[in-house]
């Protein structure tokens, strides 16, 4: 009865219960060769699926990465106009830092030097 239940289940594709039933079988019958074979080829199997699950999440995360890979792009895009827009700013700053130290040398080179500037 019990290698019948794990048959069952076999063919559910539910190895984890085929794999106990088969071993209930083999409890009474330990000499039963079809349970045995049974058994080992109920645990290749789920080994089978355990690897194909997990390839199957792999994959999933791969596109994952993909997408979020996509949307990065226009990230970086911002993120460069951003730095873009900032460094435009700096130069602004440093052009009228520049600009304002001509104008304060031309006014100490214009006044006369030790005097009073009326």
């Amino acid at each position: 009865a019990y290698y019948n239940i794990g048959n069952c289940y076999f063919q559910k594709e539910d190895f984890l219960n085929a794999i106990e039933f088969y071993k209930k079988a083999l409890d009474l019958d330990p000499n039963d060769e079809d349970a045995k074979i049974n058994l080992e080829l109920a645990r290749k199997k789920l080994k089978d699926q355990a690897k194909k699950q997990q390839q199957q999440q792999q994959q999933q995360n791969q596109m994952q990465q993909k997408e979020e890979k996509k949307e990065n792009p226009e990230e970086k895009k911002k993120e460069e106009q951003k730095k873009d827009e900032a460094e435009k700013i700096m130069k602004a700053i440093e052009d009228k830092e520049k600009d304002l130290k001509e104008k304060q040398k031309r006014k100490v080179q214009g006044k006369p030097s030790g005097g009073i500037d009326w």
